[in-house]
């Protein structure tokens, strides 16, 4: 599908792509980090740490020469091994990392997007998801000692359009609500299963915000479609669909007061609702955007892509239902693709910043 890739949000392509069958070096090898290693075993110390998220218009540096987290950098960057050479290049994401030796020298090891960049070649890397979460963690506890981001007189954030598809415009402003909210689901989902959704790690934000504009270029698309083609919900089925928003709001309910008993649900993982009276938690539910309003346009909205696709794929006969849902997603992709749809590349960008605390 037609995609413009902006700073950041070119993440989402990062798993799908696979690496050459070519042989690859080793990541110490190749780095230098084995003779750094070597030096550091003679006596050499560690004195400070740069890690460097560089986005091509802007970048942000966050230093430390706290012995612990220096030590969790050193430990995690060595443990990480090298899969093979790849041929793609992600636009304005280059991370790097620099040590800062005893002896007045310093080693650095350069990335693109999450893959190691030598300059003349990129590889994709194994054993690596503990070296950025710990960079992650650096970001995070560090943010508020990186220099405010300087913007022109008469610079306002949330006034921006972040998104326009086929005259329907998303502000910044909306845009950060709605990922705001897309995460705190995110976390809603995950708590049942015994392990946390990090929304504040910046590459889930990342993440989550390329699937949050996907999701609502979609939408837009979808019904206006609806529309042309005269679908539309019938009284039943929106009570229909207030059932079921009304069921997804018991749930959400549950999961925050613990009511629903999970195996592996983590122990406090949700804020305490004080007296866990209803009122405490629709407040705590809506200060993530959370509402039965919401699940209710949701439903609807399922319901309507239902009837779409019945009525797209109404002339296939005795078609499996995999032939049916093949069929409407090539349809569905061609009006997709021609839809006028624009991204403020930098206004996105902003707000998974903004969301982050980094801007």
């Amino acid at each position: 599908m037609k995609r413009i890739l902006f700073i950041l949000i070119a993440f989402c392509c990062l798993f799908a792509m696979s690496a050459t069958a070519s042989e690859s070096p080793d990541f110490a090898s190749l780095t230098g980090i084995g003779a750094v290693q070597d030096r550091l075993d003679s006596g050499a110390t560690i004195v400070g740490a740069d890690y460097v998220e560089d986005f091509g218009s802007s970048a942000s540096s966050f230093s430390t020469s706290d012995s612990e987290e220096i030590e969790l950098l050193w430990d995690a960057l060595s443990r990480i091994r090298l899969e093979g050479e790849i041929d793609q290049k992600m636009p304005d994401w280059n991370p790097s990392i620099t040590f800062r030796l005893s002896d007045g020298s310093g080693f650095s090891v350069n990335f693109n997007a999450q893959w190691l960049d030598t300059g003349d070649a990129r590889y994709e890397l194994a054993d690596d998801e503990e070296f950025w979460r710990v960079t992650s963690q650096l970001v995070r506890s560090h943010a508020s000692d990186a220099p405010a981001a300087q913007k022109p007189a008469g610079y306002a954030y949330f006034n921006q359009v972040a998104l326009t598809v086929n005259g329907n415009v998303v502000s910044t402003q909306e845009l950060e609500d709605a990922m705001r909210l897309y995460q705190f689901r995110a976390a809603l989902r995950c708590a049942p299963y015994g392990y946390g959704y990090d929304i504040t790690d910046p590459m889930n934000a990342v993440d989550a915000l390329d699937k949050l504009v996907f999701d609502i270029e979609c939408q837009f698309v979808l019904q206006q479609r609806a529309i042309a083609l005269q679908i539309e919900l019938t009284d039943e089925e929106r009570q229909q669909a207030l059932a079921t928003a009304s069921e997804k709001w018991q749930n959400c309910r549950d999961i925050v007061i613990g009511e629903t008993t999970y195996a592996f649900m983590p122990a406090g993982y949700f804020t305490v609702i004080p007296g866990d009276a209803e009122g405490n938690i629709t407040r705590y539910l809506e200060s993530f955007g959370l509402t039965q309003e919401v699940l209710y346009a949701e439903a609807c909205n399922d319901m309507l892509e239902q009837k779409l696709i019945e009525a797209v794929t109404e002339h296939l006969d005795g078609a499996s239902e995999d032939d049916k849902t093949d069929f409407y997603s090539t349809w569905f992709a061609e009006w997709y693709n021609n839809a006028d749809i624009h991204e403020n590349g930098v206004a996105i960008t902003e707000v998974c910043l903004h969301v982050l605390g980094l801007l």
